[in-house]
């Protein structure tokens, strides 16, 4: 962990145009490992094939090929981001959509969650938020290991804290009941909740396959009615983070097959319009 932490403070005094050329030069190795399955905690090699059959090979192996480089890109910047200035905040992020979204959830006083997936840069999307407009608080899974450990150290600062909400089930508890605190205080929940199936055994459509859900988002919508602002970032032509919102939903419970689609719906977007920005860290096909 000390060694990533002296990597951290090394990598807040390089330009971002400096890190991305590292970045590059990265992925002449990572990405000939990463085709041929090396890395086990990629799986596109594998999932793009499956997901995405019907556009040919050409664009399956050009779309690995860019998320390879994209992997590489956002390893870089989260060795920023604890670090990251409010110049280069302003430089390197930006709103592109929804703003009014956001500003009328503001202006409302009332709590709310952001809800969002492993697309482009959501740490730097916290990290803006936090920076530019209010404090919130971010649900990180916790594992006792260094490197664990120094990634969550990476995240916390420009008015981010995390929430630790450990496997056991007891634990787990006391964190959500931490959550629905903070949203009955007003307070900002940052919530990525793509990937972990774990909760009530909550399950939903993604790419035509029931898959288990993360029962967070629903757990929260029926026990404070708060409302979800969908919240997503795309790494654009200019190597900006463009934060998109969309539209807030409630997550009542009334109906929970069209709860749960809201959310299902909303995640499949992300991995259809943007394959080559998503984090296939899991194969559920």
């Amino acid at each position: 962990m000390f060694l990533v932490k002296l990597v951290a403070c090394v990598f807040a005094i390089i330009p971002d145009p400096l890190a991305m050329l590292c970045a590059r030069v990265l992925n002449l190795f990572f990405y000939p490992r990463l085709k041929k399955g090396r890395w086990k905690f990629v799986k596109t090699h594998r999932v793009i094939p499956k997901l995405f059959a019907e556009q040919g090979r050409h664009w399956q192996e050009r779309v690995i090929r860019q998320n390879s480089l994209h992997y590489m890109k956002l390893m870089m910047e989260i060795l920023k981001t604890r670090f990251i200035t409010k110049r280069g905040g302003r430089k390197k992020i930006y709103i592109k959509e929804g703003k009014e979204h956001f500003e009328r959830l503001l202006e409302s006083g009332k709590g709310f969650v952001i809800l969002t997936g492993h697309l482009g840069n959501f740490e730097y999307a916290a990290g803006y938020i936090g920076t530019f407009y209010r404090p919130i608080y971010a649900p990180i899974s916790v594992s006792n290991t260094g490197g664990s450990r120094a990634v969550n150290w990476m995240r916390e600062g420009h008015n981010v804290t995390c929430i630790e909400v450990p496997p056991r089930r007891q634990a787990a508890s006391r964190a959500l009941l931490h959550m629905i605190r903070l949203l009955n205080g007003g307070e900002i929940i940052f919530l990525v909740a793509d990937q972990k199936g774990t909760g009530k055994g909550y399950r939903g459509n993604l790419f035509g396959k029931e898959v288990k859900l993360y029962g967070g988002p629903f757990t929260l919508g029926q026990r404070t009615g708060t409302l979800f602002l969908p919240l997503y970032t795309v790494r654009d032509d200019k190597n900006r983070i463009a934060i998109h919102f969309m539209e807030p939903f409630p997550l009542t419970g009334e109906d929970i097959s069209a709860d749960i689609k809201k959310v299902t719906d909303f995640f499949e977007l992300l991995m259809r319009e943007h394959p080559d920005q998503y984090l296939w860290d899991r194969d559920r096909w």
